[in-house]
């Protein structure tokens, strides 16, 4: 069945009866879906972030579109507890497995919280339906027996091995590391934002994810009292509240540090440049005074939203075609991790005494801090992956134009 995809949106609905707050539910050609609506909202009724409700709705539309393909009613289903079959539920698996545009492979978080999704969303509504059965025992027992099928469908590919390799977190490619930090320079003539305060708020902003490996929620939630420009230890802190109170933005979206609490060390460069944007820069952004955040809006006095360091990235993507599809905040936060690892390398390479057993552990260590991982995380090879990879590459061109090179010279 040829889909319309711009027919399925995720949009920002006020609800006055929730304090005017934005939720968001699907529309379909522009109408309200009633069918996810109510279990979204269930979402929030439990306590579930308005982000998190964001990401199922995104998998509830792939969801519809499986649906569009193997020509299945759902809601027809459901009212008639008609179950999901084993087929039905394992080509719904394969269908979740593949970028709809591309064909790949998508990353297994993805993934899984796709399958989450459509169980859920699928219980919600069977389990709503089967309660109106209460006064028939003979469907409701049918009913239990069907839900029960399902269950163990999905727990069957809950347990299939994953079949894709996790993606290679990949930062900048050196020429174009170059060149992103040349176009974001305050006094760049190619620098792409409008204002002078934009263009050196943008301009730390990016250097809290490139040079000290942040991600955006953690950029975005710093402070002024996280910033130490003078003494002999000059840094930034990325702050983890033990308690998990969250520092509220104000904005839809409040983030949250994902990763555990670090200082991320400053040169005195470094240092200056954080001194003077907030010494000079930060008190021309209206309602400066109101707000401690490190990084405001051009809005009265507001925190920097996760959107608006997303739109910096795509502004640069717009006026620089080059950095399409190889540039946002978290390939920043990889490229921070590429140039540890290389650092890491080139300081060890010096110390003979050091065994390579006892440089890997050291590395790791000096990584997991510097990420904010836990202590044996796989994440501290997951991440310099991309740098490896690229320097095999290298090699192996190298080695192979050598070897032409011979073959010519004979």
């Amino acid at each position: 069945m040829l889909q319309n995809r711009n027919r399925y949106q995720v949009v920002e609905t006020p609800f006055s009866t929730l304090g005017d707050h934005d939720i968001p539910l699907i529309t379909i050609n522009g109408e309200v879906d009633m069918v996810s609506a109510p279990f979204l909202l269930s979402l929030l009724n439990r306590n579930h972030a308005v982000g998190t409700v964001r990401i199922r709705a995104m998998a509830i539309i792939d969801f519809y579109r499986f649906c569009e393909n193997e020509r299945i009613d759902f809601p027809q289903m459901m009212a008639s507890l008609t179950n999901f079959k084993v087929g039905q539920i394992e080509a719904l698996s394969a269908f979740f497995m593949a970028n709809r545009d591309t064909g790949e492979l998508v990353a297994e978080q993805t993934y899984a919280a796709k399958m989450i999704t459509a169980k859920a969303f699928i219980n919600f509504w069977w389990d709503t339906y089967q309660s109106r059965a209460s006064n028939n025992p003979e469907k409701l027992s049918h009913a239990k027996d069907k839900r029960l099928v399902m269950e163990q469908s999905f727990k069957l590919q809950e347990k299939t091995p994953w079949g894709a390799t996790k993606k290679t977190r990949i930062g900048l490619h050196p020429e174009l590391r170059a060149l992103f930090w040349e176009i974001i320079n305050p006094y760049s003539e190619i620098n792409p934002f409008e204002y002078e305060t934009t263009k050196w708020r943008n301009y730390l902003v990016f250097i809290t994810l490139g040079l000290g490996g942040n991600r955006r929620g953690e950029s975005v939630l710093l402070r002024l009292q996280d910033v130490q420009t003078s003494g002999r230890e000059k840094y930034f802190e990325v702050v983890k509240d033990p308690l998990r109170a969250p520092r509220k933005t104000g904005h839809k979206i409040n983030p949250s540090p994902k990763t555990r609490g670090r200082k991320v060390a400053l040169t005195d460069d470094i240092a200056e440049i954080f001194k003077y944007y907030i010494v000079n820069v930060r008190p021309k952004f209206p309602g400066h005074l109101s707000s401690d955040f490190l990084f405001l809006s051009t809005r009265g006095g507001k925190p920097l939203s996760l959107r608006s360091v997303n739109h910096m990235t795509s502004r640069i993507i717009n006026e620089f075609p080059a950095f399409k599809a190889v540039l946002s905040p978290h390939i920043l936060r990889n490229t921070f991790h590429d140039l540890l690892h290389d650092a890491i390398d080139s300081q060890h390479a010096e110390n003979t005494d050091m065994s390579p057993l006892m440089r890997e552990s050291v590395k790791q260590r000096i990584q997991e801090y510097a990420g904010g991982w836990t202590p044996g995380s796989k994440m501290t090879a997951h991440y310099p992956a991309g740098s490896i990879e690229r320097k095999v590459w290298q090699m192996t061109l190298a080695a192979q134009n050598a070897s032409l090179q011979e073959i010519s010279d004979e």
